[in-house]
């Protein structure tokens, strides 16, 4: 899989992943997006990929150690 790397200094540097869409369940998709917004910055957030040939798919997305899915206001 392909990522684009920036340096941003000695022993730095910030990839860039070629993800920017995280499918979930319709239903519970617009309270996730809410926390989400309210959270990124202040949580732990990191996604679970899975790459197969070269192409990668997200498949999870968590915020403290919680799937976004079971993430409550």
């Amino acid at each position: 899989m392909k990522v684009r790397v920036l340096y941003n200094g000695p022993g730095k540097a910030t990839i860039v992943w070629p993800f920017d869409r995280y499918y979930m369940g319709e239903a519970a998709a617009p309270q996730a997006e809410q926390v989400y917004r309210q959270r990124v910055r202040s949580s732990s957030t990191y996604i679970t990929v899975r790459v197969s040939g070269g192409t990668g798919v997200i498949t999870g997305l968590s915020m403290d150690g919680k799937p976004i899915e079971d993430t409550h206001q």
